[in-house]
């Protein structure tokens, strides 16, 4: 695990597979006056694309609580830009 902090305080997590050096999950805490709130995601379904490797499943949470879980279906590294975007 990684321990981080940025300069308002807040601190970060990285969890990472000692097998296989992937991050697995994320948990920060945010202080907003006296309040403190927590926010993680965690990270799964590892595929590699353009042998580049990215997580298919990403589910966040805050407070503790599932608030939603995305399912990536397909990536794509660097297409090509549009021609229509060079015409004046």
């Amino acid at each position: 695990m990684l321990q981080c902090t940025d300069r308002a305080g807040n601190e970060m997590q990285v969890f990472v597979n000692a097998e296989n050096s992937r991050i697995v999950k994320t948990l920060a805490t945010f202080y907003m006056g006296n309040q403190t709130t927590s926010l993680s995601a965690e990270f799964s379904d590892f595929r590699m694309v353009d042998g580049i490797l990215f997580p298919f499943r990403i589910v966040n949470y805050a407070g503790g609580s599932k608030i939603s879980e995305t399912i990536i279906t397909r990536y794509v590294v660097n297409p090509p830009p549009d021609d229509s975007l060079f015409t004046p």
